[in-house]
Parts: C-alpha cells; structure tokens; sequence
C-alpha cells in the first residue's frame, strides 16, 4: 500500500469516526416514562389476548419441537410488545412486567409459563 494511500485511508477513518462521535453527543436519549401498575395490567391483557394465536401458529410452524415452538412464540410476543410499549409511550420492559405480574397473579398451563425440557438437537457438522 502506497503512502497516498494510507493517508486517505487514516483521512477517512478519522472523519468517519468525528461523525459518528458528534452524532452520539449531539443526540438525546428518547423520553420514555415508566407505566404505573394499572397501565402495566392493560398492557399485560393485551398480551394475553394474542397467546393462544402465537401459540397454535408456533405449534403449526414447528410440530414436535417444543424449542423451537417457544422460539417462535416469543418472537412473536416480542414484535407485539414491542409495538405495544411504543404505542403507549412505555419500554418493553414495562409491558414485560406487566405480563410477569399478570402470570403470577393468574397462573395457567396455557400461557407458556413452565420450562421447556433441556433437549439439545444433534449437529449435524
């Protein structure tokens, strides 16, 4: 490598990375506030309204694989309370308490609440 070269290189890697430093000190962290317990409980129900889809769905995309279904399933959930937290002006994190509090406030076998059997799949390298 040339020395022009090198020097365009170390040129651009500097602009690249004062870009990026003013960027993150110029920019200001989302306003987000926290939900109270009655608004966590709304959101929860929410949640809950839809287990019974991502759970048929899952169970349809991956039968026999308990692993992957629960994947699938959270994944799922995730996008909706992702979208959920974001419609309600709250983190994910809110919402995620909410269904925690609401699980052990209303335990079921339905809801995805017990633990899947440690079952690893082979490799197949």
């Amino acid at each position: 490598m040339n020395v022009a070269a090198r020097i365009l290189f170390v040129i651009v890697a500097v602009g690249t990375v004062s870009v990026v430093v003013t960027r993150a000190q110029s920019s200001t962290a989302p306003a987000v506030r926290h939900a109270d317990a009655e608004e966590r409980k709304r959101l929860a129900a929410r949640v809950a309204q839809h287990e019974a889809e991502w759970n048929q769905k899952a169970a349809e995309d991956f039968p026999q694989d308990s692993w992957s279904q629960r994947d699938a399933f959270h994944n799922l959930e995730s996008g909706f309370v992702n979208d959920v937290a974001k419609g309600a002006g709250v983190g994910m994190e809110d919402v995620f308490r909410g269904v925690d509090e609401d699980l052990h406030e209303h335990p079921s076998k339905n809801r995805n609440a017990d633990v899947v059997p440690c079952k690893p799949r082979p490799v197949f390298d």
